[in-house]
Formats: structure tokens, sequence, C-alpha cells
């Protein structure tokens, strides 16, 4: 079920060690195996689940029994349940436990909250629900109340200037506050008209990993969690083996505190063809808050849109005053689309955090980044800090966002990142102006020795040539000043000359015939595929796509 690669390759410049992973998972055909099923529509807790006619009706069914190795748990398609699923039993590293559907339409539902209903006007525009609910505890971003709209659907994620102390506080749509377990919002007419349904988050997290290892939740979506959809963040422990694939993870925590697409550090875990979005503080936070050494992750192939904080991947070794002094190793984020809003003014949001130790004594090493495409960063697309030994290739960056309150950089290197390799990238922006003052494809701070930094091979386009493409140490870089680049830095001494990519559109990013791009990389050992899964040719176009005729 699970094949892990060493590959030692080398070159002239140093010594690279990579753990690439390949997950296999096969269906056990051992007679031990079962399959259970579950049906809010159709089932009974008191029948047996081991077929379609048999299925049992609760995720509380689920939670009480013991499973074994090998076993499989559906949830019928098209059924939604407000429980929390706590995993119960632990697979082994050849027979996963898992969780998936059958039937057929749209992915089973499990949500972290309760529909708000029964509206009772106080006074003016102000509504009180009648339903029995539990007011979470607020630090505050800790919760949050979503308006869904009527068909087509719109759901509105509560912001930080929605939230009041008090009812009397309430004076605009979307305003909410909590008053002795009862929630209260403002309306022009009553809510239960209005708006398709009213969720309110009860439960911290959808699924509970509850200290079992080898696991695997395929195809099951995961919506309005307190804090996060799947969670395991114990680390006196050190936990091996977790997939999750093919599942929509969204509206889970507050905007700018707490809410986590997913909140899982696990050995040897594969995260693939997800849909993450509209998470309060990370769409995929791993973690390390132990003293144990966590490699060998694979994130590939998902989308994140719609960030607080960071839209997508935020990978980090635990700060508490040296306390946590666990690695990461071996962690491979590829073929990702990561993207917000260009217009977005309402908040910052990185693409991609990695962060080795902050107050903590783990490293971070072997970070590799290939083959993804982030678009409209409202502030990094991606930043580092301490992390030992990144790669970040082949990668497609398309602009940065209007209206950001942060400054705006592709890639940012800071704290003494060490061997850092950034090569056959594309880094293109059309904005007429910097954002915020501050705006280039690559930077880095005060305290990051750029003869750490081996950029080369990156292809830059800016609309004119008074738009910075390096800011390092204070320095600028300009489209038309990449020699003083190269005397100065050592830096992109094979890139082609800035100009434009020629992009077949401002959506689809691959290259035209006569693209700058085509053909002008450096081939790295351990991509073999672009973004599409076709091979690149040697020596590779520039970019998450080669080019083909």
């Amino acid at each position: 079920m699970e094949l892990a690669f060493l590959i030692k390759t080398s070159n002239t410049m140093f010594r690279i060690k990579l753990f690439l992973i390949s997950f296999f998972f096969l269906l056990s055909t051992c007679s031990s195996a079962t399959t259970y099923y579950v049906s809010i529509t159709d089932g009974n807790d008191s029948k047996s689940g081991k077929s379609k006619t048999t299925a049992w009706k609760t995720i509380s069914k689920v939670n009480s029994k013991s499973f074994l190795p090998g076993d499989s748990i559906l949830f019928k398609r098209g059924d939604v349940w407000r429980e929390i699923l706590n995993i119960p039993s632990s697979g082994t590293s050849v027979k996963y436990i898992v969780f998936s559907s059958y039937g057929k339409g749209k992915n089973p539902v499990i949500l972290g909250s309760e529909q708000a209903a029964n509206w009772v006007k106080i006074n003016g525009n102000i509504w009180k629900s009648e339903t029995r609910l539990t007011q979470p505890y607020f630090k505050p971003g800790y919760g949050n109340v979503y308006f869904v709209s009527k068909p087509p659907v719109i759901i509105s994620m509560g912001a930080v200037k929605e939230y009041k102390q008090d009812f009397s506080n309430l004076k605009q749509e979307f305003d909410w506050c909590w008053r002795e377990n009862e929630l209260y919002i403002y309306s022009a007419i009553d809510p239960g008209t209005k708006y398709s349904s009213i969720e309110a988050g009860q439960r911290r997290y959808c699924a509970d990993l509850n200290l079992k290892e080898y696991i695997e939740i395929n195809g099951i979506d995961m919506f309005y969690g307190m804090e996060a959809s799947v969670a395991e963040h114990d680390q006196t422990y050190n936990y091996s083996g977790f997939i999750f694939r093919n599942c929509e993870s969204a509206f889970h925590g507050y905007p700018n505190g707490i809410g986590y697409g997913l909140e899982v550090c696990y050995n040897n875990m594969l995260i693939e063809n997800n849909i993450f979005h509209d998470c309060g503080r990370r769409g995929l936070s791993l973690v390390n808050y132990g003293k144990f050494n966590i490699s060998n992750i694979i994130i590939q192939n998902n989308t994140f849109y719609n960030g607080n904080h960071t839209t997508g991947p935020d990978i980090e070794t635990g700060s508490s005053g040296g306390l946590y002094t666990g690695n990461l190793s071996n962690v491979i984020v590829r073929n990702n689309l990561i993207y917000d809003d260009e217009n977005k003014s309402s908040y910052f949001s990185n693409s991609v955090f990695v962060q080795g130790p902050h107050g903590s004594t783990g490293r971070i090493f072997g970070f590799y980044f290939y083959n993804n495409i982030i678009r409209f960063p409202s502030s990094i697309g991606i930043l580092l800090e301490n992390v030992d030994e990144s790669f970040i290739y082949n990668n497609t960056f398309y602009g940065h966002n209007k209206n950001s309150a942060r400054f705006c950089y592709h890639v940012f290197y800071d704290n003494s990142c060490k061997k850092a390799e950034l090569k056959n990238n594309i880094f293109y922006t059309r904005l007429a102006a910097d954002v915020y003052g501050i705006g280039a494809a690559i930077g880095e701070s005060s305290s990051q020795s750029h003869s750490e930094i081996r950029a080369d091979y990156n292809l830059f386009y800016r609309i004119n040539d008074r738009l910075r493409i390096v800011i390092v140490n204070e320095r600028n870089y300009y489209m038309n000043s990449i020699g003083g680049l190269r005397k100065d830095l050592d830096w992109e001494v094979n890139s082609p000359v800035p100009a434009d990519p020629l992009f077949v559109s401002p959506t689809d990013y691959h290259l035209k015939e006569g693209s700058p791009a085509i053909h002008k990389g450096i081939k790295a050992p351990f991509i073999l595929k672009d973004f599409d899964g076709r091979d690149y040719n040697n020596p590779p176009s520039i970019g998450a796509f080669e080019y083909v005729k």
C-alpha cells in the first residue's frame, strides 16, 4: 500500500537528499476485511451495517464500533450528517481503514454546525434564533456564523467586523453576536425567509483522528467546523499514515483567528485532489508541535482559494520557547493551484508559509515546491523562514493583489534560510505600480544571506521597466537591470532576458509558440512531469507547463 523511495543524487554544489514517496492504495481482498454502509436517509442503527439494505444511520454508531485493518466505512452520497466522526480504530501500514462513499450524486457531507432557525424579532431589525445552540468560547477567533443565500447559493462568511460583543451593536446585514447561548443577527426581514439557512459552528471538528493511525478519508466533504474539518494535534506520539483525498473542506473557524482545512501532521501523509477554501487561518495546517521528527508528506493536485493568513499549506515546526524540538523533513508540494481574489481588500493572505524554528529548535529539511500555480497573492506567494534545503522549481506565479494591505512578493526569504534553490519559475505581474510601496518577484530580509540562495533560470515580467523584480537588503533590481543582479549577487546568470512569457490567456498559463520560456530551464532530478502530467524535455521549459506544439 505504501512505497517509499530514497533517491540520492548530487551536483557540483552540494548533495541533495530526497525521500520521494508514492502511495498506492489497494482495497484488501483478505477475507477479514469488511465493508460497512451508513445512510442517514435509509439507515437503521439496529441493523448490521454490512450491506446497503442494512446500513447504519448515524455517525455515533460508527464511533461506537471497532474496525479491523482493511475495513471500509462508506457513507451514502447525497446524505448530510451533523455529527463529529471520532475515528475509533487504527489500520496498519499495509491495510488502511478507509472512510469513503457509495451510491450516486454529490459527496456525503459532515457539518460542524447546527442550523439556526425559528427567528423571533427582538426590536427593529434584530432577530433571535430560538434554536437550542451553544455559544462557542471566543478568544475572539473561534467559531463562526455563515449566511447561506437561496439559489444561486452564496455563502457569506462572517468577518471580524461582523461579530459584535452585544446585540445592541448589530447595525447591518451579516452582523451577529451571542448572548447567553442565544444567537442574534441583523436582518431587514425574517431571516428564515431571506436565507436558505444560517449555520452556526457548534462542533470543533467534523472528524477527529482520535490518536489513530493508517486512516484514509476519501470523498467526504466537510464544512462549518469551529476549528477544522479534520484534526489531530496530539504530538505526544509519533503518528504515521494519513490519506485525505477527493474531499472539499471549507468554512472552518473564524477569519483572521482560528480555522484550518486540515490540522494534521503525520509521517507518511498524502493530501491530494481536494478543494480547500474560506478557512479562518490556514487552508492546510502542518505543524510539528512535538519532540519527534515527522517526514514524508506529499501535498498534490489540490485547489486552495479565498484564504486568511495562509491560503494554502502552512508548514511549521512549533514555537514555544524551545519546548518543541521535532523536525519536519521531505515535504513535497506539487501540482497545486493556489489563488485569491485579485481585488480582495479585507485582509492579507500568504499563499504558502514555511517556517522553521521560531522559539523552538526543530528544523525543516527538504522542502520541495514544484509545478504549482500561484495567482494573485494578497501578501507573499511563498514565505520561507529558517528553512534548510528548499527547492522551488517550475512554478508559475501570476499577478499580485491590487489592494493588498501588506507588502507583496512572489517569494520571500527570511531569518537565515539555507541551501535554497529557486529555478525555472515564471514571475509575472501586470500591475502598473507596486502595491503598498513594496513589490517584487523575489525578496529577502536583512537577516537573510543572499549567498545561501541560488536563483537562476527564472523568467521575469513586469509591465514596465520601472517596477522591481528583486529586492535584496534594500537594493532594488528592475527589469532593465538584470545585469546588475548578475554582477552583484551572482543570481540569474543563465536566465532569459526579462520578457512576456506569452501565456495562452490570463487564466491559461500554457506557453504560446515563441515564448522565451520554452526549453530555457535546467533539469531537476526530482521532477519528471509537469502540471499536466506531461514529460519535461531536457532542457525543460520554464514554468509549470512544458511547451507542446
